[in-house]
């Protein structure tokens, strides 16, 4: 059963994608998908990745600013301690096996690591830190940490802000993860995707 609904939500996922092809990249490797989006960054505005898990996201775009000069910190939040919720349509294992026992992993000296759960730490944050946000790397994986990161980062976006969503389709329940906070949260004329892999997409905010 497991194979039939996986092959079945790619196909959905592919059907879906299809026609935003006119006008996106279509990437293969999830590295390459950080590095189109992170080399998209508007060169004002905060930057940072919600879910960062064992570092290799955070890091690889830690070493892009880095190479283009780029002086800004690359903020990183997370528990490290699993999901905070089920990730439905994924196996019942899913929510402890990003568990790190509160334990960050080692990270590049231009990120600073937000230690707690997005929903306690993101508004306290942002009130602390005025101004645009220029990206995000969204990988919280499941919805309701989604949605309430897009609601509280909506007002912040400007015209060009990027949105990397980590699990935005391609598994079965897709369209009720990630990809649902963004629908609820924004308008289809608010944004454009640019660039789609095999779970990931990247958006720019029109602004």
């Amino acid at each position: 059963m497991n194979d039939v609904l996986i092959r079945r939500s790619i196909e959905d996922s592919a059907d879906f994608i299809e026609p935003y092809l006119a006008h996106s990249l279509l990437i293969r490797r999830t590295t390459q998908i950080r590095d189109f989006a992170i080399r998209r960054v508007p060169p004002d505005g905060i930057v940072m990745e919600l879910g960062v898990y064992q570092g290799a996201g955070i890091n690889q775009f830690a070493d892009v600013l880095a190479a283009r000069g780029d002086s800004r910190t690359l903020y990183g939040f997370d528990a490290f301690k699993g999901l905070s919720e089920d990730w439905f349509g994924k196996s019942i294992a899913a929510r402890a096996n990003f568990d790190r026992k509160g334990r960050p992993p080692k990270v590049r000296p231009n990120v600073e690591l937000v230690v707690g759960w997005v929903e306690e730490t993101l508004a306290p944050f942002l009130a602390a830190h005025p101004g645009p946000v220029a990206f995000v790397h969204l990988d919280t994986d499941t919805y309701t940490p989604a949605r309430l990161a897009l609601e509280l980062l909506k007002p912040r976006f400007a015209a060009g802000s990027i949105v990397l969503f980590d699990e935005h389709h391609g598994y079965p329940n897709w369209r009720n993860g990630e990809y649902r906070a963004l629908t609820e949260v924004f308008e289809p004329d608010d944004y454009q995707y640019t660039a789609f892999a095999s779970q990931q997409a990247v958006i720019r905010m029109r602004g």
